[in-house]
């Protein structure tokens, strides 16, 4: 037997569930309520403060999106029935709904159904069970039953001819007028003879210039034929389709449409085209432009897209439907309608100046010169700001979520990682989406990204496995599973991820426990990873709807009994109170600056803006830390000190709970890891050094009952130091030593800490004596 000792340095490595011989001795069982600091050390969780209350209970779990600008901070509910906008200090915003926008997001589960992002002045919203369509709407053709002859050249001596349903009429030039050889002449011939020779009860026949128009009311439609003098040079018709192209005359009927025909082989070269006149007038002088088939779909239904939600300038919202641009030229040949019509459209994004829809197994991106269409502009020529529709080059399925990751953009189904490939010029010659891994991903719970890592998670049974991306030393895509030690800790049911880089924090949330937050830190130094930790936040009588970091504050909605509110915590280091270099550590806190004091029965009341949920881990207290003894009135809101008070702060306090590892004596490996030594240790005593602390509890529980348990409290009071003196709260910096005297498998440490003074743990240094089993 040996006397032996040795310290833990440090306890920042979070929950682990192996068993007790293969955790670090700087792991612990059980970890609620702390902050692993690498810097700090253990210490407790910051508390959480009173923004507002947003609204009254609600049967349906909102989906909430949280809008973080330079100069715009707001939160959006989406209750299922409605929306409410809030600015982040919670003075609600007057929304105005456009027409019919409400029956958009109208759901029975907002939480999953709908989704939302903010991109530059549009928070989009989406609800993932609507199928977008196009409309009904046809592209018209005003003259499908009508023909244009266009006289384009006069020679003396011509014979004109003109046949319309068998119906033959013919005009010759003079060989010496010269009146007669005008073109607009010749038409005007052939337009008397046309009108004297057809009638006008199945015909309509007008001129303009050398352009005849011939409409016929006919069901059986029109058969045309020119020939002319000349080889068939000078005159020209023109009935839904044509090939000479640079034989169309400038004058014509606005909004006549042709088909252009090109090679006989292919259709994919053929395109239509529609006369717009210059000035607007029905029929007159303009230019042939580019137009969609006539009969075709070409508008997108926008009561089935995603709808806007704008920030007007006088500070308040209008929900809309948007305008999506409308097809403006070919046919499903040529410009095919996108992918996305026809599905539920999953996640709406942006990227490289396109708008991104995620629907079914592919992925649209919009023209870059207007986010908004999704159809080519021209099939005459391709364009690299062309809309892009793009699916997997190696497997089918169905798409998700999307994120931006090593300067690119994953997008992941329920079982597969793609990376969107296009090089810096990003159009359809050279885009891919490429198979980068294959790990299972919720299809519930959007990933994240957090400075150099993204993160997914999935459902393993009745648990929840966190995987985070990385990118390999060969440059390739790669994930890790961050939750390998702690496999049955985060139940399934994950719908939320939110990550702070600058606090090196991933929160995750979930509907089973939801009044949990699970926190993973992790600290890197270069490439080396220091902290890899899980632990958890658990806020009573709280049921927490969302959670979204902005700098160094993490918003929480949370669900009590008596309505919605808006919560934050400050992640700021070392963050104290006033006058004091600590905090007070009470949930829901409350700064009272206005108070009411009635004179004649000497008390001071204050009117909380929440229902207290438990009014025994209700605590008043002055800015110098004393508690106040208080009454409740039956309201549950109403409270009265004995006495005249100002400056008082209110809040609940909550439990923070360690379960420390088992102590083993333990040696080095030549690998440069830690194994335990087999034998017998009788601990005697451990010395646990702390910092900033105030108060906690010590309980040592047996596994037998024939050891008694045993308890030790730190109050903070030291002899011989002003932590001492009276009038002051006792907070203080040192080591406590803690009387074991027991085998080291026998017994279980745990240390809490229910008040609302601050503790702190840095090391810890154990002795007792050893008897070794080895050979």
């Amino acid at each position: 037997m040996a006397i032996t000792r040795d310290t833990i340095s440090n306890f920042i490595g979070g929950v682990s569930q192996q068993t007790d011989k293969l955790m670090y001795p700087y792991q612990s069982k059980a970890l609620e309520n702390f902050l692993l600091d690498p810097i700090e050390g253990l210490k407790k969780r910051p508390p959480s403060e009173f923004v507002a209350k947003l609204h009254t209970p609600l049967t349906l779990t909102p989906y909430i999106h949280t809008i973080i600008k330079e100069d715009e901070e707001y939160q959006v509910l989406l209750t299922g029935t409605g929306i409410k906008v809030f600015d982040l200090k919670g003075n609600e915003k007057s929304v105005y709904i456009s027409g019919d926008a409400d029956d958009y997001i109208t759901t029975s589960n907002p939480l999953k159904d709908l989704y939302a992002v903010t991109i530059a002045d549009y928070t989009f919203i989406l609800n993932k069970t609507k199928t977008a369509q196009l409309k009904d709407t046809t592209y018209i053709n005003n003259y499908a039953n009508s023909a244009i002859i266009f006289v384009k050249q006069g020679d003396y001596g011509t014979n004109y001819n003109i046949t319309i349903n068998g119906n033959s009429v013919s005009f010759t030039t003079s060989e010496t007028e010269v009146d007669q050889i005008r073109t607009d002449y010749i038409a005007g011939q052939l337009t008397t003879e046309l009108q004297d020779t057809l009638g006008s009860e199945d015909f309509t026949i007008t001129r303009l210039g050398s352009t005849i128009l011939i409409t016929s009311s006919l069901t059986t439609g029109l058969m045309v034929q020119v020939t002319d003098g000349n080889g068939d040079r000078n005159l020209f018709s023109f009935y839904k389709e044509t090939s000479c192209l640079n034989d169309l005359p400038v004058t014509a009927p606005d909004g006549f449409i042709l088909k252009i025909i090109g090679d006989d082989i292919s259709v994919a070269d053929d395109y239509y085209v529609k006369f717009q006149t210059a000035d607007g007038s029905s029929f007159g002088t303009g230019a042939w432009v580019e137009c969609p088939q006539p009969a075709i779909k070409y508008q997108i239904d926008p009561a089935t897209m995603p709808h806007a939600l704008i920030r007007e300038a006088s500070g308040n919202f209008t929900l809309k439907a948007l305008d999506w641009t409308d097809r403006k030229a070919g046919d499903e040949n040529t410009a095919p309608t996108p992918s996305f019509i026809g599905q539920k459209i999953q996640e709406i994004l942006t990227y490289k100046s396109r708008l991104g829809l995620i629907a079914g197994d592919r992925s649209c991106y919009s023209d870059v010169e207007d986010i908004f269409s999704f159809f080519k502009r021209s099939v005459l020529t391709e364009l690299d700001t062309d809309p892009i529709d793009v699916g997997s080059n190696s497997k089918m399925v169905l798409l998700k979520h999307s994120i931006p990751f090593n300067e690119g953009l994953m997008l992941f189904s329920e079982n597969s990682q793609f990376t969107l490939a296009g090089g810096d010029l990003f159009s359809n010659s050279t885009v891919s989406l490429d198979l980068t891994t294959e790990y299972q991903c919720s299809k519930d719970c959007k990933p994240v990204i957090s400075g150099a890592n993204g993160y997914f998670v999935y459902e393993n049974g009745s648990f929840t496995k966190v995987m985070s991306l990385y990118v390999t030393s060969s440059y390739t895509i790669d994930a890790s599973d961050v939750t390998a030690q702690i496999p049955s800790y985060i139940p399934s049911g994950v719908y939320k991820l939110a990550a702070s880089q600058a606090n090196n924090i991933l929160a995750v949330l979930s509907e089973k426990t939801p009044d949990c937050l699970y926190i993973y830190n992790s600290y890197s130094s270069g490439e080396e990873r220091i902290q890899s930790a899980w632990h958890k936040w658990v806020f009573k009588d709280a049921k927490i709807l969302n959670i979204d970091f902005n700098k160094h504050l993490l918003y929480l909605t949370v669900q009590y009994t008596d309505g919605i509110y808006l919560e934050k915590i400050d992640l700021t280091p070392k963050k104290s109170e006033s006058d004091l270099d600590y905090l007070f550590y009470i949930d829901r806190k409350i700064y009272h600056t206005l108070v009411t004091y009635d004179e004649d029965n000497d008390t001071t009341e204050i009117e909380l803006p929440y229902k207290v949920e438990d009014e025994t881990t209700l605590r008043i207290l002055d800015n110098k830390g004393f508690t106040k003894v208080f009454t409740i009135d039956e309201t549950k809101t109403k409270l009265t000190i004995k006495g005249e008070y100002t400056d008082l702060i209110t809040g609940q306090v909550y439990l923070t709970y360690w379960h420390l590892p088992k102590i083993y004596v333990r040696q080095n490996t030549s690998n440069g890891g830690l194994k335990v030594r087999e034998g017998i240790l009788m601990l005697r005593d451990i010395n646990l050094t702390y910092a900033q602390t105030g108060y906690f509890k010590v309980n040592i529980n047996s596994k037998y009952t024939t050891q008694i348990n045993s308890s030790f409290k730190f109050t903070g009071i030291v002899c011989g130091r002003d932590t001492a003196t009276l009038g002051k709260i006792p907070v203080e910096s040192g080591t406590f030593l803690i009387p074991v005297i027991s085998n080291n498998e026998d017994i279980e440490i745990t240390i809490e800490n229910d008040s609302y003074l601050p503790c702190c743990f840095l090391s810890l240094e154990w002795l007792g004596d050893f008897t070794y089993r080895g050979r």
